[in-house]
């Protein structure tokens, strides 16, 4: 017998606001594997490119585990710009998209 997710939730007592934070945990999961991908293809390790940011090795190991914590706007751009990237910024409103500049020190 199949359980409808809903019903699965109401069950367990998932608030919305739980269900968002487990979204987002899930989210920097991914992007922390996706970042510690990038690095490996690079062939750059977490020492060297912790060295790049300016940080310690175990900072980049809390960004590419996905630590919700570590992966700010701020750690976000120094690690993609260790490895020669850039960052853009987003936001969205329905189908309007505006790109924003946020400048180094505010993030």
């Amino acid at each position: 017998m199949t359980i409808p997710w809903n019903e699965v939730r109401e069950r367990l007592g998932i608030t919305p606001e739980q269900q968002e934070l487990g979204r987002r945990i899930t989210e920097a999961y991914v992007t922390g594997h996706r970042l510690a991908e990038l690095r490996k293809t690079a062939q750059v390790t977490q020492v060297e490119l912790a060295r790049r940011m300016g940080i310690g090795q175990p900072r980049v190991s809390s960004i590419e585990r996905g630590d919700i914590e570590a992966l700010t706007v701020a750690s976000l751009r120094s690690y993609v710009a260790a490895l020669g990237g850039t960052v853009q910024l987003v936001a969205r409103f329905g189908d309007t998209e505006i790109k924003l500049r946020v400048a180094e020190s505010a993030v």
